[in-house]
């Protein structure tokens, strides 16, 4: 071998073994993946930031229906530790800025969200859209009305009615209504009741 061959040979794994030690020095630690499943989620999109406490810490991967919910995918950096029993939510700082994901609260101690872990809907808030809140008015302005919920078109007479009904029974109305909300929990599967 020449000694020109030679020091090509030489210089050619030098580069190979200071790429090689770059890499495996510097390279990026594989992110985590963690998902939210929303009732509707409009704005979101592939790119799109994930925050906790808006520190920017990922980027959504994909937005997919999955029958009643829609599922965002996110990809965040492993350092970034997220409680189990984290909350997801679609927010837009300003009127005409993108929105992204904020995951919340900050960890601050015991179980984590495991990698491919899942948010469930419950725990995943989106705001409500325009035209949802004007079909909501709509319905309870329809509902008040005059052909609405009494048989007379009159509101303040079915308010004195409800008054009149629920005169001294205060206490027994909160306890049935705390009752309900406990069975309800239970019916949708939230564990913590």
């Amino acid at each position: 071998m020449s000694r020109t061959t030679r020091a090509i040979a030489l210089g050619c794994t030098a580069a190979l073994l200071l790429v090689g030690g770059w890499y495996a020095l510097l390279r990026p630690e594989p992110a985590r993946v963690v998902s939210a499943d929303f009732a509707t989620v409009d704005g979101i999109y592939p790119g799109s930031a994930v925050q906790v406490l808006g520190v920017p810490v990922g980027l959504v991967e994909d937005v997919s229906p999955r029958g009643p919910v829609v599922r965002v995918r996110m990809r965040i950096r492993p350092d970034v530790p997220v409680p189990a029993d984290a909350h997801a939510y679609v927010l837009s700082p300003q009127l005409i800025s993108d929105r992204f994901v904020e995951l919340g609260p900050g960890y601050t101690g015991g179980p984590r969200l495991a990698d491919d872990g899942v948010i469930p809907a419950a725990r995943a808030h989106a705001p409500i859209r325009w035209d949802e809140l004007m079909s909501s008015l709509d319905t309870v302005l329809t509902a008040l009305g005059p052909d609405g919920l009494d048989e007379q078109g009159d509101l303040g007479a079915l308010l004195h009615r409800a008054a009149t009904a629920a005169d001294g029974n205060g206490p027994k109305l909160r306890s049935a209504i705390d009752r309900l909300a406990g069975a309800t929990g239970v019916l949708a599967g939230d564990g913590e009741r």
